[in-house]
């Protein structure tokens, strides 16, 4: 194994799992905070599985797929009551609540904001949802009481699986595919470089995971809206008038990330190019 073998799985998986910890984890709280720790840490295991899958026969590394699967699901799918029996006590003692948060219903300042707890659909009027999401509003607010009626935290859905990132681009959620791009080109250089087609395995995820996770990950985007809105606009015409500026649909962004990629594709060319020069 070369140094690029070694060093790239690593640094993609500290990076990908820092920008994770940094950007996400301040965001929630309880149980949720719990779930992304649990992604973290796998995430860091997948990068050091790719490492260990260059000293151990392929077939016994792929045995392991199967446990990484049910650990994955056991945190996701794990019971509120359980959480609260079991691991709060000793999980929030480590990672404690913010000071303040938007369910206080206290207008943050700007050194808290970006502290909050998420609310429940159901506590918002089916106007409100209407506006910050547009377009077949009714097919998601359904799904969503559901699943907080049963307390679920993942829903298939076939146009996020068939979409992929692009979907959510076209949801105005454009941060998790802007790093889901980078990700990618990270993962160009290291093909190219080391010779390992990782990639198969890489872009059934991108189509996988989008379709178990859309709804849930887009119903926390639209409660962080409105719970933001709420809590900067006074009137009800000026939250109106927000909810539709930064709710609803964009084909503007979906042309604008398509352009962005294939202006990612150029340069990452242009670095191997390069590169490859420099190394060969």
């Amino acid at each position: 194994m070369n140094v690029a073998e070694f060093w790239l799985p690593v640094l993609i998986g500290l990076v990908g799992g820092t920008w994770v910890l940094i950007y996400l984890v301040k965001k929630l709280d309880g149980i949720e905070k719990f779930r992304m720790f649990s992604l973290v840490f796998l995430g860091y295991g997948s990068a050091i599985g790719m490492i260990v899958m260059h000293y151990v026969d392929h077939i016994a590394t792929l045995l392991l797929l199967p446990l990484v699967l049910i650990i994955f699901f056991i945190w996701i799918k794990m019971p509120q009551t359980f959480y609260e029996k079991y691991i709060k006590k000793h999980f929030e003692k480590y990672f404690p609540k913010p000071d303040i948060t938007y369910s206080d219903k206290v207008k943050a300042d700007k050194s808290h904001k970006d502290y909050y707890v998420f609310d429940k659909v159901s506590e918002y009027s089916e106007e409100e949802i209407e506006l910050i999401v547009g377009k077949r509003y009714q097919k998601f607010l359904s799904k969503w009481i559901k699943m907080e009626q049963t307390n679920k935290h993942t829903m298939f859905s076939w146009s996020p699986f068939f979409f992929s990132v692009f979907w959510y681009v076209y949801r105005k959620m454009w941060k998790l595919p802007l790093f889901v791009l980078l990700a990618l080109y990270c993962l160009l250089f290291y093909i190219v470089l080391t010779g390992n087609r990782v990639e198969p395995v890489v872009f059934l995820m991108l189509y996988f995971m989008p379709g178990m996770t859309a709804y849930s990950s887009y119903r926390l985007e639209v409660l962080k809206k409105l719970s933001e809105i709420k809590h900067k606009a006074d009137s009800e015409e000026e939250q109106r008038k927000l909810m539709k500026k930064k709710g609803g649909t964009s084909w503007l962004m979906v042309v604008a990330f398509i352009a962005l990629f294939y202006f990612f594709e150029f340069l990452s060319s242009f670095i191997l190019a390069i590169i490859q020069k420099i190394l060969y």
